[in-house]
């Protein structure tokens, strides 16, 4: 088993020169689980995911509705391609930047496939000023490491308190999955759909 601890670090979007300021830690464990726990991810396939997000949007969307609520899409993340939109969910196609691909291997789920998974979940949301933070995770299980592109599925839990992130290979393969992911939006925020 491996353990580690994880920081998470905030500075405000219009202050780029401001300091970043530690919001929460924890403590992480790691471990070698068979390829059968990736049963988790099959009952969403690719295709059934693809059937229920039939409303495609473009790559703009998410920056439109985070521009309304005064806040920034992630910067450098220039890699957005084909947006599909369900109920209570989404698809998104994201590329890593080629400036951060050189160290692409060094991670299960590169830093630029986790922070723009939030951002979009955090879409699935209507903020009403402020932006995404995550602060709370249930489970983060990763079973292959990624690579250049993923699909990213953000979908609200069925309680409507959390957010499911799974993040997928073109080919249906379950690259990691976040569960219970709990984000706010400033003080407020509303869920809106897409139809």
């Amino acid at each position: 088993n491996d353990r580690g601890r994880l920081g998470i670090s905030v500075r405000p979007v219009d202050e780029p020169d401001a300091a970043w300021q530690r919001v929460a830690a924890a403590d992480l464990g790691a471990w070698s689980r068979s390829d059968e726990t990736n049963l988790d991810c099959r009952e969403n396939t690719l295709a059934l995911i693809r059937d229920r997000c039939a409303s495609e949007v473009a790559p703009e969307w998410p920056k439109t509705v985070l521009a309304r609520a005064g806040a920034a899409f992630p910067r450098r993340v220039d890699g957005l391609g084909t947006i599909r939109l369900g109920k209570r969910e989404l698809l998104a196609q994201i590329a890593i930047p080629s400036a951060c691909q050189n160290d692409v291997g060094h991670y299960s789920l590169h830093p630029v496939l986790l922070e723009t998974g939030i951002a979009l979940a955090g879409c699935i949301l209507e903020p009403r000023g402020g932006g995404p933070f995550a602060y709370g995770l249930k489970r983060l299980t990763a079973f292959a490491r990624c690579e250049e592109s993923a699909l990213c599925h953000a979908r609200l839990e069925a309680d409507g308190r959390g957010i499911e992130l799974t993040f997928y290979t073109e080919s249906g393969e379950c690259l990691a999955r976040l569960e219970g992911l709990a984000t706010r939006w400033g003080a407020h925020g509303r869920r809106i759909s897409p139809e």
